[in-house]
């Protein structure tokens, strides 16, 4: 268990005390011909030496992939991720509580090979535009994560 020790106008974080973690993962991966896709699901519940639940983590978490290649040169995929509902270590002063919501995050790309060395990938992040968060334990209460990004990436290999 990492904590903050205080020394007198600073802190350090150590070592101290334990964390026990109950949990289990599962996953699929089907692949044939063109088509890959994978499927997991995680279960985590952890808590410290006092009983108390570790926040920033989901108790469930799953995803899936799909991905087609049309030949060796063109390739779309998909990929969804769900998070359950976690706590923030401290109150988030607009919602009353330290509940960061649920949320499920899709994702696709698009990837073409030019040449030999040369790729093309054109990504669409978060895109159901979906509103959420990661949790914080400074200022502010919680990081809005970004929305509907769309991004281009070259590659060229040598």
């Amino acid at each position: 268990l990492l904590v903050k020790e205080f020394l007198d106008d600073s802190f350090r974080w150590i070592n101290s005390g334990y964390v026990l973690t109950k949990g289990a993962e599962f996953s699929l991966q089907y692949r044939k011909n063109n088509i890959k896709g994978t499927f997991d699901f995680t279960y985590n519940d952890s808590e410290d030496e006092n009983g108390s639940k570790i926040p920033e983590i989901s108790k469930f978490t799953s995803g899936f992939t799909f991905y087609y290649y049309l030949n060796s040169i063109f390739g779309f995929g998909i990929r969804g991720r769900y998070y359950s509902e976690r706590d923030n270590p401290k109150k988030i002063k607009t919602e009353e509580n330290n509940k960061i919501d649920d949320y499920f995050i899709l994702n696709s790309g698009i990837n073409l090979k030019v040449s030999q060395n040369m790729k093309i990938n054109f990504f669409i992040e978060n895109l159901l535009d979906t509103k959420y968060w990661h949790p914080s334990n400074l200022p502010p209460d919680r990081y809005r994560q970004p929305g509907r990004t769309l991004r281009l990436r070259f590659l060229y290999e040598f």
